[in-house]
C-alpha cells in the first residue's frame, strides 16, 4: 500500500537499512530537519563511530506512527557535521506501508524482573538484559526454573524513562559463564507490546546512541573519510 508523505515529521525516530559491503546493516536513527524536498536524517553510528554512507548510496528507512510501520527507498544528497551529525537524502515521493518490521537491537546492561504469567502470586525473578530491541530482550539469570516457550509478565527499567511491563514468550534458553557464574540466558519475543512502549524502547536506543556522540568516542574512522 502507498501513502502520501504527511506521515513525515520532525523527532521522528526511523532506522536506516543500508546494503553497504563494510557496514551492512540496519541502524537507529532520527530525522532532523524536513525542508522542501529534502531530509536532515542523524547518522547512525556502529561500534561508537558514524557509519560512514557516501554521496549517492540508496538506503531504506523505515518507521512507526500509531499502529503502523512505514518504508522508504531513498538516495544519500550529502552530508553535514555541525551542529550535529546528519545524512541530507532525498524526500520521498512515496511511502510504503509494511505488515513486519526489523528492529534494531543494542547491547545493555538494564535491570529486569518477570514472572510466570499464570503464576501472578509465583516467584518473581531478577536478571540484566545483555541486549534489547523493538521486538524482544536477552537477558541473563541465576533463576533455573524458565523454560522455552513459557509465556513470563516482564519489567524493563529503562533510565530517565518508563518502565517497560508487557508479557513475553521465551524462545530459547541457553547457558553463559560469567566470572566463573553460570547463568541462563534467556531470549525473549514481547508478545504484547504497545506501540507507545516500543517507541519508548526505540528512543532509549537512539538515545543510548547520541551518548556516544557526545562522548567523542566517533570521531576517528568519520573524520579521515571526511579529509579524504
Amino acid at each position: 500500500m502507498t501513502v502520501v508523505n504527511d506521515t513525515l515529521k520532525v523527532n521522528q525516530l526511523v532506522e536506516i537499512k543500508t546494503d553497504g559491503m563494510l557496514y551492512r546493516g540496519t541502524y537507529p536513527s532520527r530525522i532532523e530537519e524536513i525542508t522542501g524536498n529534502v531530509l536532515y536524517l542523524a547518522v547512525p553510528i556502529r561500534s561508537g563511530e558514524l557509519v560512514p554512507l557516501r554521496t549517492g548510496e540508496t538506503i531504506r528507512v523505515s518507521y512507526v506512527d500509531k499502529d503502523n510501520a512505514y518504508s522508504f527507498v531513498t538516495r544519500v544528497l550529502g552530508r553535514k557535521i555541525d551542529p550535529i551529525p546528519v545524512l541530507i537524502v532525498e524526500r520521498p515521493q512515496t511511502i510504503t506501508r509494511i505488515q513486519r518490521r526489523n528492529f534494531v537491537r543494542i547491547e545493555a546492561s538494564l535491570p529486569i524482573y518477570f514472572q510466570l504469567l499464570e503464576e501472578e502470586t509465583g516467584e518473581i525473578g531478577e536478571g540484566r538484559t545483555v541486549d534489547i530491541s523493538g521486538g524482544g530482550v536477552l537477558f541473563t539469570t541465576r533463576a533455573g526454573w524458565i523454560r522455552a516457550n513459557h509465556l513470563l509478565r516482564v519489567r524493563v527499567d529503562l533510565p530517565q524513562l518508563e518502565p517497560v511491563v508487557c508479557i513475553a514468550r521465551v524462545i530459547r534458553v541457553g547457558q553463559n559463564r560469567i566470572s566463573g557464574v553460570v547463568y541462563n540466558q534467556v531470549a525473549c519475543k514481547f508478545e504484547d507490546l504497545r506501540e507507545g512502549q516500543r517507541d519508548t524502547i526505540i528512543k532509549f536506543i537512539f538515545e543510548r546512541q547520541r551518548e556516544l556522540i557526545k562522548k567523542g568516542l566517533l570521531w576517528g574512522r568519520e573524520a579521515r573519510d571526511e579529509e579524504n
